[in-house]
């Protein structure tokens, strides 16, 4: 996985038509999940063919338009009747796109989950063959669980959906590893800095081995973004310390209604957060102010100390980038 993002057309030889080859060697096809008797062109993609229509896809992809408008050679490949044309796509990416062209309610019905592979392949296809309604529903549904305003994180480890249902059905914390990749790749920068958040909560074994999807594509952390997301960490501990800093320094409100009482419950809470909250292996500078209500202090020490951690937590959602070491790759915060 790359560190830049490349933004590019198709190679010539990552779409073009298949030549005949000798009837010897001529490699045996498995026919795919969508394959259409009045189709007039076939797909292959790891030696599993599609049937589908011309038609359906140049009026929907400026790039297949394109290599049907250039005239075929005499000796191209032909199946079943139909000119072949071979793909670098993995035949799981081109189902789901496919499937999405063909039967797009599922895909770009933003009610209805996806798991997080189908998403994964909506971006990259959408983007490299220049269907653009495919890459917005993709990036439409990562926003949701990594979201690039504050106001829609919730939860203190993970980003998840504060705004209707999750869009993808699977995901889980290191799917944030693919978010990386995909976002480079496809100049998606604004989804940077969260999803490095999100890395960073992750365990030395997943941030440094990364995972392997249903597809069987592992994804892993490039050494560079491996990098960042260690000097997050160490970042994100200083706006931890920062956000618990009231539990250490004996002072209630200025118009604190129980003073012993609540003096009390800060220094039992301050065990507490000792043993878990400041643990090496919790990162969480941007957990909500939820868990201050829960202390049981008066209202006017609850109020205030609401106030005071949520300044520092939006100080600490404005440094990401730059806590990430993307300062100068990405705007941040994200108007």
């Amino acid at each position: 996985m790359s560190d830049t993002p490349v933004a590019k057309r198709p190679r010539m030889d990552e779409v073009q038509p298949a030549q005949d080859q000798a009837m010897d060697s001529q490699p045996e096809y498995q026919r795919g999940d969508i394959w259409f008797e009045d189709g007039n062109v076939v797909l292959i993609a790891q030696d599993t063919t599609f049937r589908v229509h011309r038609g359906v896809l140049s009026n929907k992809s400026d790039v297949f338009s394109g290599m049907f408008s250039v005239p075929q050679p005499e000796n191209m490949e032909m199946l079943d009747g139909c000119p072949a044309v071979h793909l670098s796509d993995s035949k799981d990416n081109l189902t789901h796109m496919l499937l999405a062209l063909y039967n797009g309610d599922r895909y770009f019905d933003l009610t209805v989950p996806l798991p997080f592979h189908a998403v994964s392949a909506m971006l990259q296809l959408g983007s490299k063959y220049q269907i653009d309604e495919l890459k917005r529903a993709a990036v439409h549904r990562l926003q949701r669980h990594i979201p690039s305003h504050l106001e829609d994180f919730v939860g203190p480890y993970r980003t998840l959906p504060s705004r209707g249902d999750p869009l993808i059905s699977d995901f889980v914390d290191e799917h944030a590893i693919a978010v990386i990749d995909l976002a480079w790749r496809h100049e998606l920068h604004a989804l940077l800095p969260p999803a490095f958040y999100a890395c960073a909560q992750l365990r030395s074994k997943a941030l440094a081995e990364g995972f392997t999807d249903p597809a069987g594509v592992h994804w892993k952390l490039s050494r560079k973004d491996l990098w960042r997301c260690l000097e997050g960490q160490r970042s994100l501990r200083t706006q931890l310390m920062f956000r618990m800093q009231f539990l250490w320094d004996k002072e209630v409100s200025p118009t604190c209604a129980q003073s012993s009482w609540c003096k009390e419950r800060l220094v039992l809470e301050r065990g507490r957060t000792v043993t878990i909250q400041l643990s090496a292996t919790v990162y969480r500078a941007l957990e909500d102010s939820g868990w201050i209500e829960t202390l049981q202090l008066c209202k006017p020490c609850t109020d205030h100390f609401v106030w005071m951690h949520d300044g520092i937590r939006q100080d600490s959602w404005r440094r990401l980038a730059r806590m990430f070491q993307m300062k100068d790759i990405v705007t941040w915060p994200v108007e």
